[in-house]
């Protein structure tokens, strides 16, 4: 005799409850995009800001980003450090001064990053095309 666990059986009570376009969706939608080291790592560009990402021999990545102004009399902004990856975002957190940064690549050659306005005179924040 075959037996469901109470997982399975709920997992089949609530699919068959679901309208048929909906189960459709359900068993046709593509699998989640899993990243790869490499989606991460090269030069990523939005207008004048840069960041590089590169990979270090103990499997952590170096992110080292340079963002400027339109204006000649505002100073570049610059960060770097070092992090693993694990999920399709990494954050910065600066020891010495206040300044925050959030990147988050979502799989499609765009790394979208926010930063707290306090990393310099230039903001970082924007979407970078994979070069």
């Amino acid at each position: 005799m075959f037996r469901l666990g109470s997982a399975a059986v709920l997992t089949v009570l609530l699919v068959l409850g679901l309208p048929a376009a909906t189960r459709l969706a359900l068993n046709t939608a593509p699998p989640p995009t899993v990243l790869r080291i490499e989606d991460w790592l090269g030069v990523w560009r939005d207008g004048l800001n840069v960041v590089w990402i590169s990979l270090n021999p103990d499997n952590q990545v170096t992110v080292v980003g340079a963002a400027y102004s339109n204006d000649p009399n505002v100073p570049r902004s610059g960060l770097q450090f070092q992090t693993a990856l694990y999920t399709d975002r990494i954050s910065f957190m600066a020891e010495s001064d206040p300044c925050s940064a959030d990147f988050h690549n979502n799989a499609r050659g765009e790394l979208t990053v926010t930063d707290n306005g306090q990393c310099g005179a230039a903001r970082f924040n924007g979407v970078y095309i994979h070069q």
